[in-house]
């Protein structure tokens, strides 16, 4: 058994509030990817660093789920404790007798980047999307949920932090075009002699990608909570020099 960490971004932690995390482990050999597939630790401990020091030292995990779950005390993440994009997750899970040792990169910010749009925006102008809603899902929160992690790679692959964006109302039409692009691109796998929702895919993927490259951020440069220059910029690429950190 291959065992992995599931996850699609880094984690955002804030500080002076507790923070959940959890550990989504999978067994890569498995083709089936739903939720029934969560692998079961019959223990497992958190361990949390900040460069070469220790935030959370091995402790038992909250719960063992799946997912594994902890929660990060607020004091261990005070005002005091400097915003670090070189913080890093150790779970070790115990599965099947064998402990397995899972990593994720994990950032301190200011402000977590959230979503701000729900189905409602989706299906507006397309309300018969409501109507092509698997019959297995209640909602449309999995394409949301990876529309979203496109809109935080494409800025972070310009050279932008997704949480040094202060309004995220600024990443509103790119989330919503990027979701129409998840539905109608599904739709249009399964219903391959109607091209309507091959066109509409498209049309969206590149609204889409436009709205992410044109869309002007107001945008904290240095990490001060506030809009520098008060002047907006945009996703445009950058090149940030960047060092590897050294944990433990």
């Amino acid at each position: 058994m291959a065992v992995v960490f599931r996850y699609a971004t880094r984690r955002y932690l804030e500080r002076t509030v507790d923070n959940v995390v959890t550990c989504d482990a999978r067994d890569s050999e498995l083709s089936d990817v739903n939720d029934a597939d969560q692998l079961t630790a019959s223990a497992a401990t958190y361990t949390l660093y900040a460069g070469s020091r220790i935030l959370v030292d091995a402790v038992a995990a909250t719960g063992l789920g799946p997912p594994a779950t902890y929660t990060i005390p607020a004091a261990t993440l005070p005002a005091t404790e400097g915003l670090s994009t070189r913080l890093q997750e150790r779970w070790a899970l115990t599965i099947g007798g064998v402990v397995h040792t899972l990593t994720r990169s994990a950032s301190l910010v200011r402000f977590v980047p959230r979503q701000v749009i729900t189905d409602t925006d989706v299906i507006a102008g397309h309300t018969t999307l409501r109507q092509l809603l698997d019959a297995d899902e209640g909602d449309f929160s999995r394409q949301r949920a990876e529309a979203w992690v496109w809109v935080v790679k494409q800025l972070e692959s310009k050279g932008r932090r997704p949480e040094l964006v202060l309004d995220s109302s600024d990443l509103r039409e790119a989330h919503i075009a990027r979701t129409r692009f998840e539905l109608f691109r599904d739709y249009a796998n399964s219903t391959v002699s109607d091209q309507r929702y091959a066109k509409l895919a498209d049309k969206y993927e590149l609204g889409a990608q436009h709205s992410i490259d044109t869309m002007p951020l107001d945008y904290d440069s240095d990490g001060d909570g506030f809009d520098d220059d008060g002047d907006a910029t945009t996703a445009a690429a950058v090149i940030v020099p960047n060092r590897p950190p050294c944990w433990g």
